[in-house]
């Protein structure tokens, strides 16, 4: 049965909003035209990895943060593009393994 995600989403400087996806280890952008945080915004999973559980879901729901991409971006590590060909390919290494453990840490203090 496919499941319905919800994600945080965090406004960038150019008007996307970004979504951390664990699976491509990529920060996918999506249009952000007129959202503020606390909007909820209905997105299009465009996920690379084949094994991506948002490919199969009735979509994702985002969660605009009060929190700037820009404090937050740094807080995974992204996978490198021949990491991501591998992915693509549906080939995980050991390093990528590691790397889709990661989760995007949020300064509570701007909660």
């Amino acid at each position: 049965m496919p499941i319905h995600f919800t994600v945080d989403g965090f406004l960038d400087e150019r008007g996307n909003l970004r979504v951390w996806c664990c699976f491509c280890i990529d920060w996918h952008a999506h249009a952000a035209v007129g959202l503020r945080p606390a909007d909820r915004v209905s997105l299009t999973p465009h996920c690379f990895a084949p094994d991506s559980p948002y490919l199969q879901s009735t979509g994702l729901t985002a969660v605009v943060s009060p929190v700037p991409w820009s404090e937050v971006r740094e807080t995974v590590t992204q996978a490198t593009r021949s990491q991501h060909r591998a992915i693509a390919q549906g080939v995980l290494s050991a390093d990528t393994a590691d790397l889709r453990r990661q989760t995007v840490t949020v300064p509570t203090a701007r909660l």
